[in-house]
């Protein structure tokens, strides 16, 4: 027995368009235009795969990365510090090294749980999670708004 998958993945882009459209709109009466999907089913399988590749890209990254706190995180810590501080390693002066070493030590040994990045940041990633990017950019704009009345 057949099932509506097998049928309408035989259909034409146009006509799956639609009833990709169709079958949102089942969904609490969500209405998404028949072009959005059709845009979509028309892009080139490059984008796809220049999106699989920054993937394997960034999971190779967080695997090194999880290594290297794993086997120190002092080093880890001092290497985010000269980062930020823009400190090279190999003509750093004797109280950059000084600073560095108790700086890191008291960040690693003082800290159960290392963030290496500001509480802003997570808190955009979880709204852009919870609410999407639209909610960002309708704060963004009242933001902009409220900044030109006040201006004016």
């Amino acid at each position: 027995m057949n099932k509506k998958y097998d049928e309408i993945v035989k259909l034409p882009c146009d006509k799956l368009a639609q009833t990709m459209s169709d079958i949102t709109y089942l969904y609490e009466e969500t209405r998404v235009p028949k072009q959005h999907y059709k845009k979509f089913l028309d892009e080139c399988v490059q984008e796809e795969l220049d999106t699989i590749v920054n993937n394997r890209i960034l999971e190779v990254y967080v695997k090194t990365i999880k290594q290297i706190i794993e086997e120190s995180p002092l080093l880890f810590v001092k290497a985010l510090m000269c980062i930020d501080k823009k400190i090279n390693p190999s003509s750093m002066r004797p109280y950059e090294q000084q600073a560095l070493i108790v700086c890191a030590s008291q960040f690693v040994e003082g800290k159960k749980k290392v963030q290496y990045l500001d509480d802003s940041v997570y808190e955009l990633f979880d709204e852009i999670i919870n609410n999407g990017t639209k909610r960002i950019l309708e704060l963004s704009d009242d933001e902009d708004e409220t900044n030109d009345k006040e201006l004016n």
